[in-house]
This record gives structure tokens, C-alpha cells and sequence, in this order.
């Protein structure tokens, strides 16, 4: 019997709402065993992202007996029983995507800042990537971004309370999948490149949002999408979108030498999830034309690009016999590698706009997880520190 974990993320869900769940699912069944409301972070009522933001459950991850679960700013690992272990946090990290469990700590992606961190069991950063002090090679993307201040590794600002920070100085490069490839390197995915006018365009639809005028625009752009005819884009009813952003692949060698591995220049959508496959070869998901790329580690050669969805696609898990399951909206996607086609699909949800997030294997020796995580370990009200706070109110 194969278990997988899934980790959603609800969009658009109001601050007092589930903005995320944990879906356990039979594979060879087809059967949803489980949608568990997932731990919420603190501070989502200060976050106008209406798109995701702050909301649901991202990365999983597995090591040693004991599993990863990561909201936006904090990481809870659990043993085989689902007893919380620990949970980290730390002020740096925050807008966690993926996550990797090891012996010592916790690798994980901070798009936030722009950062991938490792965190110690105790929630200190023990070592870290900042691309933005690679100029040569941001300069080869046309990023026109400078160095991260100080301020930004010292935990003076806490990024977990978006209140404290600008997306006009943070999250250029929205650092948010890795992956340690079989040579010692890693590959490190900018999911979407953030430029001077794309940071601008940005900035005016926060500030038409926070005015109460950007329901309108969308509304009149729907309306005249049916009046023409014209087919919703993913996750927008905009008629023109007026800019494109950027999507890369960096490949960093064990010596810390960084490339371009892959790169997509009509990204509407942030692209996810860098996969290494068990023989030795790597998956990335193309979330703006729903392609799953895969290609050679070593050089970049892609092997073959393959359409499999229009849905917002994120989360890949490989099962084996060159079968991988994706994440698309609120479907599971069974997709076989050597035929390049999709063979099966379990539909999670019905609730819109859902999307998954990470996807994982559960192993035989691990139980189910309860019910309900939050009601098990509390309520996160707050952080001190390196510390989370609980309430069980």
C-alpha cells in the first residue's frame, strides 16, 4: 500500500480560516483517507497577498524517523507516532517553500528574503545561500537587484510579520525549490525574477488592493474576457498581462561555482519543485505552461518537455517503475516518465481556489496523522526569538 502526504494551500482564505490541509491519500485505492486542517502561522491578518502569501502548508520532508511540516515561517517535525519532536523558527526565515530534513537541521527555502537557509535543531542559522551577492550572474538574468543589507541576516527585521518589510527591497528572486544533486552541487530554482517593472506593476496592485479598487479591475476584465470570448489565463482574469517575469535553474558545483542550468522568460506564474530522480537525472515543473521538464543535472540537456495540465502546477514525488506523481490544482497526477503521458489522476477537493503544494511518501513504519494537527500540538499565537509561542485557547 503506498500512503502520500500532501500539503495544500488555500487561496484567498480570510485570516479566521483554514488557509491549509494535509491530505493523506491511497495511492492504489484512489481514496482521500484524510484532509487535516493544517497549523496555522501567526500575523496572516497583516498580509494583502491575496494570491497565497502567508497562507497553507508548504514542504514536507522526511529523515532518520521523523517527518518535516513547514507553514510559511515555522517548520514542526513529528516522530512516527505524530508527536511533535520540535518546532523551529527563526526571524530570517520566513515564505518557507521547501524544505529538507537532515541530521542536524533543517535546509529551507526563505523567499522572503531571498534567501536558502539551514537552521539547527535549536533554530539558528548555521549556514546559508544569498544569491543576490552573485551580481555577475544575476546581471546574466537582468536582474538589477543589489546586495541583501545587514539587516536582512542578522534578524533585526523579523520577515516572519510581513509588516516589517517591503516586497520593493525583498523577494526578487522568490528562492523556493532546491535540490542536492549526486555530485555534491545543488540546484537552486528562482521561481520567479522580480525586475524594476515587474516590482513596480507589483506594488501598483498591492496599492490598488489596499484602496479597494483592484476587485473592480478584475471584475471589469471578466466581463470583458466573456464579452470576447477570450479564455481565463491561470490564476488571473486579466485580459493583458502586462508584463512577463522570469523563471531559472541554478546549478551550484561543490567548489560554490553557480550557473545557469535552465532558464524560462514568459513566466506568469512562479515555477516549483526540482526534483532528483533515483537515477540521477532531475524533474522541474514549468507551473506557467503546466510542462514537466526533465533534463540532466550534470549539464542542463534537457531529456524531453511534456504538457500535462492546465492547473497550477506544483509538488512532484516519484514512486518508481518511472512513474511520478505532480501536484495540479486539487488533482494528483500520475504521470509516466518513459511514455510522457499521464496515467492516472485522484481528485483531492472541490473547495476552489485550492492548490497543492508539496507532495510525500509515507513509509510503513510511520501511522497516519491525526485528525487534527493544530487541536494536537496548539495554536501558534506568536514568536520570541527562535521560539514559537503556543495557545491552546
Amino acid at each position: 500500500m503506498t500512503i502520500l502526504l500532501i500539503s495544500t494551500i488555500h487561496r484567498h482564505a480570510p485570516p479566521e480560516a483554514c488557509s491549509g490541509y494535509l491530505y493523506v491519500v491511497n495511492s492504489d485505492s484512489d481514496q482521500v483517507l484524510r484532509q487535516i486542517p493544517g497549523i496555522e502561522p501567526p500575523f496572516r491578518e497583516q498580509d494583502l497577498n491575496p494570491r497565497g502569501g502567508m497562507r497553507g502548508l508548504r514542504g514536507i520532508s522526511l529523515y532518520g524517523g521523523e517527518i518535516a511540516v513547514a507553514n510559511y515561517s515555522s517548520i514542526a517535525c513529528f516522530d512516527r507516532q505524530w508527536n511533535l519532536t520540535r518546532i523551529l523558527t527563526n526571524p530570517v526565515c520566513a515564505g518557507i517553500h521547501d524544505i529538507s530534513l537532515e541530521a542536524d537541521g533543517v535546509w529551507a527555502s526563505s523567499s522572503a528574503n531571498d534567501l536558502l537557509l539551514k537552521l539547527d535543531f535549536q533554530g539558528n542559522i548555521t549556514d546559508y545561500y544569498s544569491l543576490r551577492g552573485q551580481r555577475k550572474l544575476l546581471r546574466s538574468l537582468q536582474m538589477d537587484t543589489g546586495p541583501l543589507k545587514s539587516s536582512a541576516l542578522s534578524g533585526r527585521i523579523d520577515f516572519r510579520d510581513r509588516s516589517n518589510f517591503n516586497t520593493k527591497t525583498y523577494d526578487h528572486l522568490h528562492i523556493n525549490s532546491f535540490a542536492q544533486t549526486p555530485d555534491g552541487g545543488l540546484l537552486i530554482s528562482l521561481g520567479w525574477i522580480v525586475n524594476r517593472r515587474l516590482g513596480f506593476l507589483l506594488m501598483l496592485k498591492a496599492w490598488l488592493i489596499r484602496i479597494r479598487l483592484w476587485d473592480h479591475v478584475i471584475s471589469f476584465n471578466r466581463k470583458l474576457r466573456v464579452l470576447l470570448g477570450v479564455q481565463k489565463q491561470m490564476l488571473t482574469e486579466l485580459i493583458v498581462r502586462p508584463v512577463r517575469g522570469k523563471s531559472a535553474l541554478l546549478h551550484f558545483t561543490r567548489q560554490g561555482k553557480a550557473e545557469i542550468m535552465l532558464s524560462f522568460h514568459e513566466a506568469f506564474v512562479p515555477s516549483h519543485s526540482v526534483f532528483i530522480l533515483k537515477n540521477g537525472m532531475a524533474i522541474y515543473l514549468y507551473t506557467t505552461r503546466g510542462e514537466v521538464i526533465h533534463f540532466d543535472p550534470k549539464n542542463g540537456r534537457v531529456l524531453s518537455k511534456t504538457h500535462v495540465t492546465e492547473e497550477f502546477l506544483r509538488g512532484v514525488a516519484e514512486l518508481g517503475n518511472d512513474l511520478l506523481v505532480l501536484g495540479a490544482g486539487t488533482d494528483l497526477l500520475f504521470f509516466n516518465l518513459l511514455e510522457h503521458r499521464v496515467v492516472k489522476q485522484i481528485h483531492l477537493s472541490d473547495m476552489k481556489p485550492e492548490a497543492i503544494f508539496s507532495i510525500q511518501t509515507l513509509p510503513s513504519d510511520f501511522e497516519l496523522p491525526p485528525i487534527n494537527l493544530a487541536e494536537k500540538v496548539g495554536k501558534i499565537s506568536g514568536y520570541y526569538g527562535n521560539k514559537v509561542v503556543f495557545s491552546r485557547d
